[in-house]
């Protein structure tokens, strides 16, 4: 069975080595600049989590019940319609 997640773990993963990095005490070397680079890729998550809708716990479980008891019925149609949509958006993207 697939463990549906929120995006934000994925976030939470990249925080603690920029929280660190943002909170690091001054050396005494005040002269000096540090730097801290973000790849895109974490610019990116963090656009995705600063983006993501609101958590719907009570949806999650109806679907969930849903599946396990059978009763889920995929839309293939609409959901065929939903990718391409999404790629065709990305390929404008870039």
């Amino acid at each position: 069975m697939m463990k549906i997640t929120r995006k934000t773990d994925i976030a939470r993963a990249y925080a603690p080595a920029t929280e660190k990095t943002a909170r690091q005490p001054q050396k005494q070397n005040a002269g000096k600049s540090d730097r801290a680079d973000i790849s895109a890729t974490t610019r990116m998550l963090q656009d995705v989590v600063r983006s993501e809708e609101p958590f719907d716990a009570a949806k999650v479980a109806s679907i969930k019940a849903a599946v396990s008891e059978g009763r889920y019925v995929v839309d293939t149609r609409r959901l065929g319609e939903r990718l391409l949509a999404e790629i065709r958006a990305q390929r404008i993207k870039v």
